[in-house]
């Protein structure tokens, strides 16, 4: 199956950030397997060496496949042990974590959601499901609107069992119809991802979303996409296209 993913370039109608005057008051957030601190030039991922061992390890294979593609700005440039033992990534400009970011506009929220859905497009392209995706695994880059994901601990094969290796602290993220037949796929992290940008938004995925954010927007997020990655990729475009002006809004933080 060819995957002919490129970015997308959108923003919304509306010119306000709700991120104008916004602040990070804490530099460490946890998931279910590491404590993380980050500041403005690298993010330090602390926890047990065989979970981080596995996470590098599998960091190393999709960096090493993704050469020459530009699937290469989606992944943090360098990822190594410090002399602690804990896990180091340099940063070339600022990144949050997800999970600091509550009340998301919808004009951010666009953008942030079309990244990850072409994460999961671009790393299936592989042959990897990454399993983990969450508002603790998943940074933004508001500089560049990018995204950084920034542990591969749960990644997989797509088509390898899973026998229960997900993250405890999301597991209700995790769509109980796919994980019943506890095969890897992108499925998976499509559904995952949709969970992490509407706990940015209102907390939790709902249909009550509608009453503040774009109806077929929340539609998306709700229903279960049965598509292949690069269909799914395309029905999001077409959302956005059909619902929002093309304009780039600066997302300060």
């Amino acid at each position: 199956m060819k995957n002919n993913i490129e970015p997308l370039k959108f923003g919304a109608i509306g010119n306000r950030s709700l991120f104008d005057d916004y602040e990070i008051t804490s530099s460490e957030h946890q998931d279910d397997n590491c404590n993380i601190e980050f500041s403005d030039s690298k993010i330090v991922i602390k926890g047990e060496r065989d979970i981080l061992e596995k996470s590098l390890a599998n960091y190393k294979i999709i960096k090493n496949l993704s050469k020459g593609h530009h699937f290469e700005n989606y992944l943090p440039r360098s990822m190594k042990f410090d002399a602690d033992n804990n896990l180091e990534i340099k940063l070339t400009d600022k990144a949050v974590p997800l999970s600091k970011i509550q009340n998301l506009e919808q004009i951010h929220a666009n953008w942030i959601l079309s990244r990850m859905i072409e994460f999961v497009a671009l790393i299936s392209k592989f042959n990897y499901t990454h399993l983990g995706i969450n508002p603790d695994s998943i940074y933004v880059v508001p500089k560049t609107h990018g995204i950084l994901p920034i542990t591969f601990y749960h990644m997989k094969k797509l088509g390898d069992r899973i026998d229960n290796d997900v993250s405890n602290k999301y597991y209700l993220y995790y769509p109980s119809n796919v994980l019943s037949n506890n095969k890897a796929s992108y499925f998976i992290d499509f559904e995952l991802a949709k969970r992490t940008i509407a706990s940015c938004m209102t907390g939790s995925l709902s249909p009550a979303m509608k009453e503040k954010y774009n109806s077929d927007f929340v539609d998306f997020l709700l229903n279960f996409n049965k598509e292949n990655p690069k269909e799914v990729f395309e029905k999001y475009r077409k959302i956005i296209s059909n619902n929002f002006e093309k304009k780039f809004h600066e997302f300060k933080i």
